[in-house]
């Protein structure tokens, strides 16, 4: 046992250090011995933790040393549970709850431990403490399942949305910007709002995947139907900050014309209300796709932002002049080309 022996000098420090103060608590020898026991007794404890024996733990525990003994006193929340979460030993984290452990103590940076778990990206970590957990504030829940999306464990994604209930627009948000594809069809599937908006930039999660540069995610955003023409608090497309992060590829199917469907449906729900909006292509036939689900104050700035658009993202060339209307003669064909000057004719003898 590797911290098993490592910990002997660190255990015959507690005990003497508890033997000392049993009998003369007020003992002017008692300082120098505390200062160099405690840490040694404790960085001993500590080390069993993070190494995961559980036998070393077992030895301090029947030695007097309680199981929420901090580092040092400066730091009471840096406890052995916190050593063995940090190390995901999920056997001596489990042991040391079962002995009474306490959870509730932070470190000096405030990070609660069931964000270390997460850290870790541990599941059984997470999953021991979450039902001890308080769920009440939203703003650690949406620290909490922001720094679960950057671990690609769906187990630990479900048991925070299990859990917290959310929050999930917040959530999909982060999703799109660092390119968690699973996440983003999880959250879409609990309920999230696919057009719900980044309180910084106003921008939807089509926009922040487009600016990061995730092709899978802005594919998958558009196939479940998002609006690839509303606009962020910049007056910018998805097609435009896109191409303002040097992502022209994935510019390309942010700006093809419209499905069938986009001009069937004409305005995704959740853009504008239908008095402030072009509804569809049959109400406004002079409109291009494009400008179909815009409000109408901010038709001519996307005209603008259209013809700006150039090479392979360029306005998509006018449709065919319509055919003659039928029953109605065709025109004379054209007099045929001369290729000589007509000789004058002669004129007639008096």
């Amino acid at each position: 046992m590797k911290a098993a022996a490592i910990a002997a000098s660190g255990l015959f420090a507690a005990l003497l250090l508890t033997h000392c103060r049993e009998r003369d608590p007020q003992a002017a020898a008692l300082t120098d011995l505390s200062q160099r026991g405690y840490h040694l007794a404790t960085d001993s404890f500590h080390l069993a933790a993070a190494e995961g024996d559980v036998a070393a733990l077992d030895l301090f525990l029947r030695a007097g040393v309680s199981v929420d003994l901090p580092a040092s006193p400066q730091e009471p929340g840096r406890t052995a549970l916190r050593a063995a979460a940090e190390a995901s030993q999920v056997e001596a984290f489990h042991w040391l709850l079962d002995h009474g452990a306490s959870i509730d103590a932070a470190d000096r940076s405030g990070t609660p431990l069931l964000s270390v778990a997460i850290e870790q990206g541990s599941e059984p970590l997470a999953r021991a403490l979450i039902e001890r957990w308080p769920a009440e504030d939203p703003h650690t829940q949406e620290e909490l399942l922001h720094t679960a999306l950057q671990h690609d464990s769906p187990a630990l994604w479900t048991l925070l949305l299990d859990r917290f209930d959310g929050p999930l627009d917040s959530s999909l948000l982060q999703a799109a910007r660092i390119g968690q594809l699973p996440a983003l069809d999880l959250l879409l599937r609990r309920g999230a709002d696919p057009w719900s908006r980044d309180p910084l930039t106003a921008g939807t999660a089509l926009h922040l995947a487009a600016a990061a540069g995730h092709a899978a995610c802005v594919r998958y955003l558009i196939d479940r139907g998002a609006d690839r023409f509303l606009l962020d608090a910049n007056q910018h497309l998805a097609a435009d900050v896109a191409l303002e992060n040097d992502h022209p590829d994935i510019a390309d199917p942010l700006w093809t014309p419209p499905t069938p469907e986009e001009r069937e449906i004409g305005v995704l729900p959740g853009t504008v209300s239908p008095d402030q909006a072009v509804r569809s292509l049959a109400d406004f036939p002079a409109i291009t796709p494009h400008e179909v689900g815009q409000p109408r104050v901010l038709l001519p700035l996307l005209q603008a932002r259209i013809g700006r658009i150039s090479g392979s993202l360029a306005r998509p060339p006018a449709p065919p002049p319509p055919p003659p209307p039928p029953n109605r003669p065709p025109p004379p064909p054209p007099p045929p080309l001369l290729l000589h000057r007509p000789r004058p004719r002669a004129r007639p003898p008096p």
